[in-house]
């Protein structure tokens, strides 16, 4: 892997939302009926062992998981709400990580989320910090040492923008940010210059109060889409390829949405969508058609007040899971994909209190994806290893410090990678101008699950959810 390289890092196909959608009334939740008919079953368990609680700072809001230090070693990094800072984890190795690190930033912003890229060209990762009380995003640019130069530079983006993406949304390789403006009730799109500076904002209207954000060609027209979640449903932006954009209409939603993913979840080769309901507790999930329009949603049960989603194959099946953090219950909830657009029932996954937002990659090497939750009522981080898979009927389970079964119980994940010009074999559906931060997410083409090496092309991105 070269020195920036995220193909270590396993990662989730995390993208947008669009088209219009008619809903099925939550109370309809299937949680996925055992004797529906369905195209395809879970294969096989997931397997994890709960590890020590990571320390960081007050009311982590969002995790990015990236190599910070160019060891080719995954690290961990929080946006912390009401310490004003961020903490990092570097990973010694084998899912082992030193004491964590302060990374100041500017007094008072209460930074909720941080995006990584290489905004300036120079191969190191760069940092996106989106914030609640603050009208800038912030930018570190990276020394590939994991320290940053100088005091972050402030880009103006209108008041409270908590979340971010980031994206190449005028097709000149060079990464752009989008941000979910809270109580603007906008999103503000700024193009980058490749000089690690970003040109001045492009506003664009959206509903109340918009909390994540996410990208995809939603029409197959070529531009990149953007969904912002908001809080009667997810406004959809059509991008017209110069960074420009018109309104496209709105998913409705009974409850509020806080969180979106996109990925091909029925094996299409169309970007499909799912939106957590933090009023009703389920994941509604609507399938895309191609053309900007999606399906019907199909609502499945989660825990309590979901916050984040995130898709990856969690247990080598070759289909998308989904993973929920759930905020009210303080647990993650496993939804296996059957590859249909279908999900069995819930499990649920150890977390700690308020988990907040979510993010994947094989932290130990292994070859199977891990879990890091951000608590933001326990101050830590959860971190799940993958153990192996068992070939059981499709379910979770959860060894604690490596004793004793769990039930299922919280997690909280979330991370996405993006990698221009390249594409996974046989994913059609992939595209390379994506990624997401939010970002938390809140969540972009991700890295070939197989391949394990190889250089982060100039562009690429990842970060984790915003608070909600």
């Amino acid at each position: 892997m070269g020195h920036r390289g995220a193909g270590t890092l396993l990662v989730v196909l995390l993208v947008a939302i669009g088209g219009v959608m008619s809903q099925v009334p939550p109370s309809q939740a299937t949680g996925g009926d055992a004797d529906a008919p369905r195209l395809g079953k879970p294969a096989g368990a997931a397997s994890f062992a709960l590890q020590p609680a990571l320390p960081v700072g007050d009311q982590p809001a969002g995790v990015t998981i990236t190599d910070l230090n160019g060891d080719d070693l995954p690290d961990i990094m929080t946006a912390n709400v009401e310490s004003s800072d961020l903490s990092v984890w570097i990973q010694q190795s084998g899912g082992n990580f030193a004491p964590a690190q302060v990374h100041e930033v500017v007094d008072t912003i209460r930074p909720s989320t941080v995006a990584v890229a290489d905004l300036n060209g120079d191969g190191m990762d760069d940092l996106v910090i989106g914030c609640v009380m603050c009208f800038w995003i912030f930018v570190s640019l990276g020394q590939g040492d994991g320290l940053f130069v100088g005091p972050p530079m402030p880009f103006e983006a209108g008041r409270a923008p908590a979340a971010v993406a980031i994206a190449d949304f005028n097709n000149d390789a060079v990464p752009d940010v989008a941000a979910a403006v809270r109580l603007n009730d906008i999103v503000s799109v700024l193009l980058g210059r490749g000089d690690g500076t970003l040109a001045e904002r492009r506003v664009f209207e959206v509903g109340v109060g918009p909390r994540d954000l996410a990208v995809a060609d939603f029409d197959r027209d070529g531009a990149l889409d953007i969904a912002a979640a908001f809080r009667d449903g997810v406004a959809i932006l059509r991008g017209a390829g110069d960074g420009n954009f018109v309104t496209a209409g709105v998913l409705a939603a009974d409850g509020q949405v806080v969180a979106v993913a996109v990925g091909d979840v029925d094996g299409d080769g169309n970007a499909d969508i799912l939106a957590t309901n933090h009023d009703s507790n389920v994941l509604a999930v609507h399938v895309g058609r191609g053309d900007g329009t999606f399906t019907e949603a199909e609502f499945f049960a989660t825990g309590g007040q979901p916050q984040d989603v995130v898709l990856a194959d969690l247990n080598g099946d070759g289909l998308l899971d989904a993973v929920t953090a759930n905020f009210g219950s303080n647990d993650l909830s496993l939804l296996l994909g059957r590859g249909d657009g279908t999900f069995a029932p819930e499990e649920r996954l150890p977390a700690g209190l308020g988990p907040q937002a979510v993010a994947i990659a094989d932290l130990d090497g292994n070859g199977l994806l891990d879990v890091v939750a951000a608590n933001s009522g326990s101050d830590d981080v959860s971190v799940l290893l993958a153990e192996g898979r068992s070939g059981g009927d499709g379910g979770c389970q959860v060894r604690a410090d490596g004793a004793g079964s769990w039930g299922l119980s919280p997690i909280a994940v979330l991370l996405s990678a993006l990698l221009l010009d390249r594409r996974c074999p046989g994913a059609e559906g992939t595209d390379s101008r994506l990624a997401v931060g939010v970002v938390s997410g809140r969540d972009g083409a991700a890295a070939c699950p197989d391949e394990r090496a190889g250089e982060r092309p100039r562009g690429e991105g990842h970060g984790g959810r915003g608070l909600r």
